[in-house]
């Protein structure tokens, strides 16, 4: 940052709930999450619509200036295997995590119609987080927290598009 340049926030949020809708296949036919992490690797997970949120309470807040740089978290870091029971409770069925290596991940998503050098980079970046490169840079403080639960997320947005996946035969 520098001295001169206008009034700034950086929203740094961490890995979107949303990504989990790259399951909702799996889980609607096979009742499982496949990804490329340990299972016991927890991180941070937060909705975009608490990024949303947050970034129109700056906007709408003329009492700050200056440049800051704000990482936004979620309410909780949780594991693919915690992930994995959250969305069984949600759904009132078994839905377990399944690893798989990063070559099987790539060829899914390839497979369901990813670009290579997309899946490359979501297999990257689990890679990072299983390794514990892929790091919040700042800590967790209330000012940092956002209120959206897996398991609020997981029972109004998830479960209808996991629900409707279902009776399409996904």
């Amino acid at each position: 940052f520098q001295a001169g340049f206008a009034d700034l926030v950086i929203l740094r949020p961490t890995f979107f709930m949303e990504n989990h809708f790259a399951s909702v296949a799996s889980i609607a036919t096979m009742g499982a999450i496949f990804a490329p992490i340990a299972r016991n690797v927890s991180f941070p997970q937060i909705a975009t619509r608490d990024i949303a949120a947050r970034a129109a309470a700056i906007l709408g807040d003329g009492t700050w200036s200056g440049q800051r740089i704000l990482g936004l978290h979620g309410p909780a870091d949780l594991s693919y295997e915690q992930t994995a029971q959250i969305v069984s409770e949600a759904l009132g069925r078994p839905v377990n995590f399944v690893q798989v290596t990063g070559q099987q991940a790539k060829e899914a998503m390839v497979g369901g119609g990813l670009p290579a050098y997309i899946a490359d980079a979501y297999v990257e970046m689990y890679d990072a987080m299983g390794s514990g490169v892929f790091q919040q840079a700042e800590p967790r403080t209330p000012d940092t927290t956002t209120p959206t639960t897996l398991r609020q997320f997981a029972l109004d947005t998830l479960k209808p598009v996991i629900e409707a996946a279902a009776k399409a035969g996904a």
